[in-house]
């Protein structure tokens, strides 16, 4: 009774299927004007029901402008979430001369397909044509073209080095490109040692770090000090070449005599050493302490290295051992057959035979110890005996000190030549260093 089957003017009774003049009852399927009942499939004019696109926000994102949602602050058509520089309107993703490099990844003319990083660039021609900000090829970044590619930089593996850098003090590297090194990292003298390595003058041979220390008031070894433990010789320490309180050290000498008896107020004691070569100016003595080498001792025969302090004591050339470790035996011999002076009052100058191991022919005592005092007599009117090798009363043990009768021959008396008191002096080594007389 409604115009249809179900009385509302259709099948449904409500003018169509649903009874609101469609199959929903409101004038479409859903009875909203359209398939949503709002006016399209969504019920909001569009799919989403937001007015004009598929995410209610007037486009795809909701953002009302574009399909990201993503800022383009420089303007160039790429947002900031792929620009390298989005401040920058010249560097962005665009290859615009095709060479299939962007500004982002360094073509510095994208207007121009054959200027890009890949690119060779030959100098001279005023065009950068690899981008690297120089005119020629610049590997290193400094700001000039290598040599190779006809540019000023020696180096273009290395940005310090280029002719605008200053010349680095000891780094071996030709800085600025002059085609030389820094004058100090130069071995002037040809000794292996420049002055960056430490050598104290470079010119002279001579003087490096190393260097044997000569005895002659300077530094060979530039450790900063002058001749400490110098090695020379006995002839150069007693030809007077070596300045007095010069640390020295002497090397394969020969001991020629025993330790001596106490001497001086009983504190000291010594020993003679000779150069193996033997002759004027070859023989020294060595002092020592007798309380800081308590029982030290020596074998004549015996070649020794050893090191001290050389002074002229009153004019007595010697060399003062401050420890026993600064002696030591590297061979042993037999003790060297001494210099023979067939004439004592012949020599004119006894000073070339101070230290050497003697033996004085001939001999006949011109003065007694009662005559002349301190443990001395007189051979021939010209020198004196000494007594450092006999034990005496002096330091309180028995007087051994030799005492021959005035005229007394004698053939030979052995020992080194010492001074003393202005006087030049033989020294018995002990009993057996007279021949032709017992003590």
């Amino acid at each position: 009774g409604d115009d249809d089957a179900t009385g509302d003017d259709d099948s449904t009774g409500d003018d169509d299927t649903s009874g609101d003049d469609d199959a929903t009852g409101e004038d479409d399927s859903t009875g909203d004007d359209d398939s949503t009942g709002d006016d399209d499939t969504s019920g909001d004019d569009d799919a989403t029901g937001d007015d004009d696109d598929s995410t209610g926000d007037d486009d795809a994102t909701g953002d009302d402008d574009d399909s990201t949602g993503a800022v383009d602050n420089d303007g160039d058509g790429w947002d900031a979430g792929v620009d390298c520089d989005d401040n920058d309107p010249a560097l962005n993703l665009d290859d615009a001369d095709g060479d299939l490099f962007d500004t982002c990844e360094g073509d510095c003319d994208d207007g121009n397909p054959v200027i890009n990083p890949d690119q060779g660039d030959g100098f001279g021609d005023g065009v950068d044509q690899n981008c690297d900000g120089t005119d020629g090829i610049d590997a290193d970044g400094d700001g000039y073209a290598s040599e190779g590619s006809g540019g000023t930089d020696c180096d273009d593996t290395n940005a310090a080095v280029n002719p605008g850098a200053g010349e680095t003090d000891c780094d071996y590297l030709d800085n600025d490109c002059s085609g030389s090194l820094h004058a100090n990292e130069v071995d002037n003298d040809a000794d292996g040692l420049d002055e960056c390595q430490g050598d104290c003058d470079d010119g002279d041979p001579s003087k490096y770090p190393g260097a044997p220390e000569d005895c002659d008031g300077a530094d060979q070894d530039c450790d900063g000090l002058v001749d400490d433990d110098c090695v020379t010789s006995v002839f150069d320490l007693q030809g007077g070449t070596v300045p007095d309180g010069t640390e020295v050290a002497l090397e394969g000498v020969v001991v020629t005599t025993p330790v001596t008896e106490p001497f001086s107020y009983c504190t000291r004691r010594g020993f003679w050493v000779q150069d193996p070569a033997g002759g004027e100016y070859s023989g020294i003595f060595v002092l020592f302490e007798d309380a800081l080498l308590p029982g030290f001792t020596v074998t004549p025969g015996e070649v020794v290295d050893l090191s001290g302090a050389y002074t002229e004591y009153y004019d007595l050339s010697e060399i003062t051992l401050a420890d026993a470790a600064d002696l030591t035996v590297v061979a042993t011999g037999a003790a060297p057959a001494p210099e023979v002076i067939p004439d004592v009052c012949a020599v004119a100058d006894w000073e070339p035979w101070e230290g050497v191991y003697l033996s004085l022919e001939n001999l006949t005592v011109s003065a007694t110890i009662g005559d002349i005092g301190y443990g001395q007599f007189e051979v021939n009117g010209c020198l004196l005996v000494n007594s450092l090798f006999f034990e005496y009363t002096d330091c309180g043990i028995q007087d051994l000190t030799p005492d021959p009768p005035l005229g007394q021959t004698m053939t030979s008396i052995t020992g080194p030549l010492t001074y003393g008191f202005s006087e030049y002096k033989i020294e018995p080594v002990g009993p057996g260093g007279f021949d032709g007389w017992t003590p």
